[in-house]
């Protein structure tokens, strides 16, 4: 059985848990993986070593890897993001240019139809571009903590039905692979986080932490988005956070939602995770009930 690499850390997350200290920062305990590696399970016990500093290996069955880049250290190297300007053809939505407002009426229509009330629409920064690279698309502004800088920016095609199939088959007729989501070269993405301000001020109310800019959406100003996958920076950046944190993940990411609030309280920060029915993403919940949910989840116990 192939594991995902979620489905990796989640186990060694989980083995930790059990793990007892057997000197020089190394913790031991029985392999979660010599299963999946074809050893016997009767011959796992204490095989497995976690160091403190994320690194992991099994004597018995071979496996090793590392768990991100030293529990809840500052990114190594200078981790100041570069600033981006917006794209060619980028309007904000709040632009009062009567001419420019109306081609981008579709944008507005399509964040609408997303359930994006109208003050969030107006949100600075918010925008769309009808003409250029990312022409017919919204563009959601990554900003830094003083809401004045971009550090990058995610673009969703506003197109849908018809619409969105022949665009999609034009692309594919041109050799080209047609994409949803588009992202301009952003070497840094994995150190920013979508509404990183929300990490700044002390508050008792976790923050969600989710994987998509949409996802946020219902739950702002107390969310933010890893722009996918969370990378060891963006987890370091919640780790300092004043406030609790609680992970609300896509329906099938669950067991990675678990593995993260585990790590972070490992590393002594109040945190949570709130389990998603399957395929269900975090802006298609009741906003009231998902929200109380999370902050049940700060004191409720992880099963392992």
């Amino acid at each position: 059985m192939k594991l995902r690499r979620s489905d990796v850390d989640g186990l060694v997350l989980e083995a930790m848990m059990d793990a007892q200290p057997s000197g020089n920062g190394w913790r031991r305990t029985n392999c979660p993986l010599c299963v999946y590696y074809g050893e016997p399970s009767e011959d796992r016990r204490q095989s497995f070593g976690v160091h403190d500093s994320g690194k992991w290996h099994c004597f018995r069955c071979g496996a090793f890897g590392f768990l991100g880049e030293g529990a809840g250290e500052a990114p190594q190297g200078d981790s100041t993001p570069d600033f981006m300007e917006p794209p060619e053809g980028f309007v904000p939505l709040s632009s009062s240019d009567g001419q420019r407002s109306i081609a981008l009426a579709p944008a507005r229509a399509y964040l609408a139809s997303r359930g994006v009330t109208p003050d969030l629409i107006e949100r600075p920064g918010l925008g769309a571009c009808a003409t250029g690279k990312y022409a017919g698309r919204v563009v959601m502004p990554v900003l830094d903590t003083s809401g004045k800088h971009w550090l990058g920016y995610v673009t969703r095609v506003w197109l849908s039905g018809k619409a969105l199939k022949r665009a999609q088959q034009l692309t594919e007729a041109e050799g080209g692979e047609f994409r949803k989501y588009l992202y301009p070269p952003w070497p840094n993405r994995g150190r920013c986080l979508y509404n990183e301000v929300a990490l700044r001020e002390p508050n008792d109310r976790p923050v969600l932490a989710e994987e998509g800019v949409f996802d946020t959406f219902p739950y702002l100003p107390h969310a933010v988005a890893f722009l996918g996958k969370a990378s060891h920076d963006q987890l370091t950046m919640l780790l300092r956070a004043p406030r609790p944190v609680c992970f609300v993940l896509d329906g099938d990411a669950w067991r990675e939602a678990r593995a993260l609030t585990l790590w972070m309280r490992l590393h002594g920060h109040p945190a949570g995770f709130v389990r998603l029915p399957p395929k269900k993403d975090p802006d298609e919940m009741n906003p009231t009930e998902l929200t109380e949910a999370a902050a049940r989840s700060i004191d409720a116990e992880v099963e392992v």
